[in-house]
């Protein structure tokens, strides 16, 4: 067999004792304002969040006006507040967030949602979502059947066919 040997060699540079560095400009590197705060969301999620706002805008209501059973926490801003109810699979069946406040009450049933109390001047600035956390799931897995071995052939009985 003929071989050849390659016609071009990697090119390398050694290595100096000077960092890499760019020209200097006149001007400072800026950015544009903007009129929203700065805020970290969340990056990734254990579960799955699907969130639908129960409309018109207001406090979540239980079928006799009730607040539902829910855990108040403070968060800066709406999405945070379904990121914690995705965290609870299971024992977070929706939100109410009112963004003025920060407050996000994380409803621990599903009975909160049958409507929205909206002409209460406590809830103007409210939202109410009915969510569903689902968790990923695992499939069980099944274990394969043995038997002890015989000398007679497997035989399968007849199927009925059309």
């Amino acid at each position: 067999p003929t071989t050849q040997s390659p016609t071009e060699r990697p090119t390398t540079q050694s290595p100096t004792d000077r960092p890499t560095t760019q020209s200097p400009t006149d001007r400072p590197t800026t950015q544009p304002p903007t009129d929203r705060p700065t805020t970290s969301t969340p990056t990734a999620s254990p579960t799955v969040d699907v969130c639908v706002e129960i409309l018109p805008q207001g406090c979540c209501r239980t079928a006799d006006n009730g607040h539902g059973v829910s855990e108040i926490i403070n968060v800066s801003n709406l999405a945070l507040c379904k990121y914690e109810c995705s965290l609870r699979p299971g024992m977070c069946f929706g939100i109410e967030y009112a963004s003025e406040t920060g407050v996000c009450e994380l409803h621990k049933n599903d009975a909160s949602f049958n409507h929205t109390e909206h002409e209460d001047p406590n809830c103007e600035d409210e939202r109410c979502f009915q969510c569903a956390t689902m968790s990923p799931t695992v499939s069980p897995t099944a274990r394969p059947t043995t038997e002890a071995p015989t000398d007679r052939p497997t035989t399968q009985s007849p199927t009925d066919r059309p």
